[in-house]
């Protein structure tokens, strides 16, 4: 949530932007379920969490995916992400504890 948005992720593997101001819904679609999403501080960037074991970095503006991150376990729990307070850093959790 920001001050003009609002950024949501569904098991349908949509991440949903709505623009309060503009009465606006972008969707995109990762094609895997979205358990969990996070905006950084600034609201440019946001991480979705996905089931197939990945993080996703996506512009919030665009939906464009900056990046893609693996290797830890998430398939059936909902594990949420967030960033440092910087935002320079993007932490997650695993199933396995690692």
């Amino acid at each position: 949530v920001t001050e003009t948005s609002v950024v949501v992720g569904c098991v349908d593997g949509k991440v949903r932007t709505y623009d309060l101001r503009k009465g606006r819904m972008h969707a995109d679609n990762f094609k895997v379920p979205v358990t969990s999403v996070t905006v950084s501080r600034d609201g440019h960037v946001a991480a979705a969490s996905c089931l197939d074991r990945s993080c996703r970095l996506i512009e919030v503006a665009t939906g464009t995916q900056l990046n893609l991150y693996k290797g830890h376990k998430h398939e059936t729990y909902a594990l949420e992400s967030c960033f440092s307070h910087d935002d320079a850093y993007l932490c997650s959790g695993s199933e396995d504890g690692r």
